[in-house]
């Protein structure tokens, strides 16, 4: 069966290539640009907006937010 996609969504795949050095940049409090900017300077290929999904979700699954305290 083919694939359906026009483009394979591998954003995932390509953050966690990086995951210790993005846990490290996160402890020494980088944020999420300063971090994606370095990546991308290195070689990483997808969009801030993919990227912040993918930390928020991977490394940062704790940190939402309640109703209340928006």
């Amino acid at each position: 069966m083919d694939d359906w996609r026009s483009k394979p969504r591998t954003g995932r795949a390509k953050i966690t290539e990086h995951s210790n050095e993005i846990r490290i940049l996160l402890a020494e409090g980088k944020t999420n640009r300063q971090i994606y900017n370095l990546l991308t300077n290195k070689g990483l290929d997808i969009s801030e907006s993919q990227f912040n999904r993918h930390i928020k979700k991977i490394f940062r699954p704790h940190d939402k937010k309640s109703k209340s305290q928006l």
